[in-house]
């Protein structure tokens, strides 16, 4: 791969005193790669802005007509594109023919290391359903550059060309040594946004928890002044939720607790509406008002109603019975710490 910089190749003699000067420009060229990628990606943990940031150094530096960025789920499942320069890949078929089973990305993910196919057409490791998905691209070598932190692979970038194209030694541990970078940016953004969830959901149903409710509310009552709109809060608990734990015992209690907000969450799902399990058997529902109170009373009836049905769990079926507050924004108080203080005492 010539070594370039800003657009421009490279030329180089090939006397021996030319070529190791060549050789001596690629390193430098390939540390200023890696350096430049180490103060770009580490300056900042939006996962897109490093996305974005990989592509265009990694592709400028290869001097790729293709450049695409693949970050993998938690459980492995699935690569998603992140990022991506040089082609139109909306369709989403293309963009995935580039990481699915058989491809030279999925191989690479399960090697772990950086794989090159000069003509992917003939290349008998790549599936024939991989083959033909990429035919729209016309390229003739790819490029796939596994990035892993603590042997766990967290994406996949993946380069192409229209022209066959050769890779050395420096070629290889170049971009081996680009992948190690992203990962380490990709890892610490990730872990960075672990622990905000952790601080913001509850452990136990995962829903979004009471910091995270305040900080909700603080934006409706921000972005509602203008419209003069109104929130609701809707406060509840389990009658008699204690006689539960200590008859059936904690793990029926703690499994009751997660069915209910999975219940909640999936029949009122709403895009104006926020559920949150705030401790114990706590729960909130924050629903952002267009027709006033009506539609405040007509939610806690639907919450009631969506209550009241049985449990089934396990070989048993628990019916429950929820005591709501009600309380609104701005009739009832001015912030989410009264709302909740109001809900709270109408529920009593």
């Amino acid at each position: 791969m010539p070594a370039t910089r800003d657009g421009f190749a490279l030329q180089c003699s090939y006397a021996p005193q030319g070529v190791a000067v060549c050789e001596l420009v690629r390193h430098n060229d390939a540390l200023q790669l890696l350096n430049t990628l180490t103060e770009r990606l580490h300056r900042t943990l939006d996962l897109e802005v490093i996305a974005r940031e990989a592509v265009e150094l990694v592709g400028a530096f290869c001097d790729a007509q293709l450049v695409t960025f693949h970050l993998y789920d938690t459980d492995h499942d699935q690569a998603r594109l992140v990022a991506h320069l040089g082609a139109d890949l909306h369709n989403t078929d293309v963009a995935c023919g580039l990481v699915q089973a058989g491809s030279l990305g999925d191989l690479a993910v399960a090697e772990k290391r950086v794989l090159i196919s000069e003509n992917w057409s003939a290349d008998q490791r790549l599936e024939p359903g991989v083959k033909e998905t990429l035919l729209s691209l016309h390229l003739r070598s790819l490029v796939s550059v596994p990035f892993r932190y603590l042997d766990t692979v967290l994406g996949v970038i993946n380069l192409g060309y229209r022209q066959a194209r050769t890779f050395d030694t420096l070629d290889r541990e170049t971009l081996t040594s680009a992948g190690q970078n992203i990962a380490l940016a990709v890892a610490n953004a990730t872990h960075l946004a672990s622990l905000e969830h952790q601080a913001l959901h509850d452990s136990l149903t995962g829903l979004p928890n009471r910091a995270f409710l305040h900080n909700e509310c603080a934006r409706l009552k921000k972005d509602r002044r203008a419209r003069e709109q109104q929130f609701a809060l809707l406060l509840f608990d389990i009658d008699r939720f204690r006689e539960i734990n200590d008859t059936l015992g904690h793990h029926v209690g703690d499994e009751l607790l997660k069915r209910i907000g999975q219940r909640v969450q999936t029949e009122l799902f709403n895009e104006r509406a926020l559920f949150c399990r705030l401790g114990g058997d706590e729960f909130a529902l924050v629903w952002a008002l267009n027709e006033g109170v009506d539609e405040a009373l007509r939610a806690a009836d639907e919450l009631l109603s969506t209550l009241n049905r049985p449990f089934k769990l396990g070989n048993m079926t628990l019916g429950i019975y929820a005591s709501i507050g009600l309380a609104l924004y701005p009739r009832h108080a001015g912030d989410s710490h009264e709302l909740l203080r109001c809900a709270d005492a109408v529920s009593y």
